[in-house]
């Protein structure tokens, strides 16, 4: 009895287990079915990616740039007005004298049959000075002489025969030394005039304004402005014989004066103190001169007429 019931026992265990084995494998079996049936039939829904909020680009904020600094400037410094260049003592006129006009005379316009001899003095030389005053003397015309100081300290006789007879007399610089080359001071130039007219004024009595002769016939804008502003016209000529010339003859003179192109109402010729000729050309100027109808007159008359 106890064998069956060993077997039995045997068996309800067996079967237990079948039993228990057999749950078992249908309850994984329903768990695998419903995962499958799942994947199966239903996909899952992918969750829906909220879309990107467009997220908005800041406006870049206006960087304010800071103004750059400006470079601080130096206080400008006022420019100092030109100083006036002192005008040198010899170019200031003496009380009275008022300056005159710059414009070179070479003729003058007349409806006189008029025209002025001039004679010009180079150095301390008389020259042919006294010959040329008989020769005058005896025709009875008067001229214009330009001399130098030097002429006026070596001749003093000479100078005061040439005021007494009525000859004018002008200023030729006080040694005869070139205006413009090389370059000149005002002072230079002033102190030419100033000590020239000094010389002969003491001898004649009366100054050499307003007649003025350069050098060699050499001026430039400083010489005649320096010249006017001291009462000086500039006084040029319109007929050079070129008698200072050692090559010129007497008759070359003569020829050279009465056959002038420029030879007409208000001319003025040139001649010199010391020329090696004209001593024996002047009378015969002259006589060429009236018997072609003219008066020879001096600068002022020429001047004023």
């Amino acid at each position: 009895m106890r064998t069956n019931g060993a077997r039995r026992e045997r068996s309800e265990s067996l079967a237990h287990g079948w039993r228990g084995a057999i749950l078992f494998a249908l309850i994984a079996l329903l768990v695998v079915a419903g995962c499958g049936g799942q994947s199966a039939t239903t996909a899952p829904t992918p969750s829906a990616q909220p879309s990107p909020t467009a997220t908005a680009t800041p406006t870049p904020t206006a960087t304010s740039t800071p103004s750059p600094t400006p470079t601080p400037r130096p206080a400008p410094t006022a420019t100092p007005k030109p100083t006036a260049t002192p005008i040198p003592s010899a170019c200031i006129p003496a009380p009275g004298i008022k300056p005159v006009s710059t414009t070179v005379i070479r003729s003058v316009a007349t409806s006189q049959q008029w025209v002025s001899l001039t004679f010009d003095s180079d150095g301390g030389s008389a020259g042919n000075a006294a010959r040329y005053l008989d020769i005058l003397s005896a025709r009875h015309v008067t001229t214009t002489w330009f001399l130098t100081g030097d002429f006026a300290r070596a001749n003093p006789s000479v100078v005061q025969r040439i005021a007494r007879e009525g000859h004018d007399v002008g200023n030729h610089t006080n040694d005869h030394a070139d205006l413009i080359s090389p370059p000149r001071s005002d002072s230079f130039i002033c102190q030419e005039l100033t000590r020239a007219n000094s010389a002969i004024s003491a001898l004649t009595g009366h100054t050499t304004r307003p007649y003025f002769r350069p050098p060699y016939g050499d001026y430039n804008w400083q010489a005649r402005t320096l010249a006017a502003r001291l009462g000086y016209r500039t006084i040029y000529w319109s007929i050079d014989p070129r008698d200072w010339d050692p090559a010129t003859t007497a008759d070359d003179i003569v020829s050279r004066v009465l056959n002038a192109s420029s030879l007409r109402p208000g001319a003025i010729i040139l001649m010199h103190v010391n020329s090696p000729h004209e001593a024996e050309a002047l009378d015969r100027v002259i006589a060429g001169l009236e018997q072609r109808g003219y008066t020879i007159v001096p600068l002022s008359q020429l001047l004023n007429g």
